[in-house]
């Protein structure tokens, strides 16, 4: 299985001087298979948009992840998975 995400619209909501949350939109591309040759996909059925709602700290080591939660926004109706 091969997933793309193609990240846009980094967004700071709060900037503190050692915490930072931020959001960011990512168009998520799924295909089956593993092949050096590009993959074909059905477009109607492997797309769907996430929005995930970051935390960043920093640390002694510099800013790192916190925490992340991811939000589906637009999801093809075939979306691998789906319940």
């Amino acid at each position: 299985m091969t997933i793309t995400h193609l990240m846009s619209n980094f967004h700071a909501l709060e900037v503190e001087e050692k915490r930072v949350k931020s959001s960011i939109c990512a168009l998520v591309l799924h295909a089956m298979g593993v092949s050096a040759e590009p993959l074909t996909f059905n477009p109607m059925g492997a797309i769907r948009m996430l929005e995930f709602a970051d935390e960043f700290r920093l640390t002694a080591e510099g800013w790192r992840f916190a925490a992340r939660d991811a939000r589906p926004v637009l999801q093809s109706t075939d979306w691998p998975g789906k319940a």
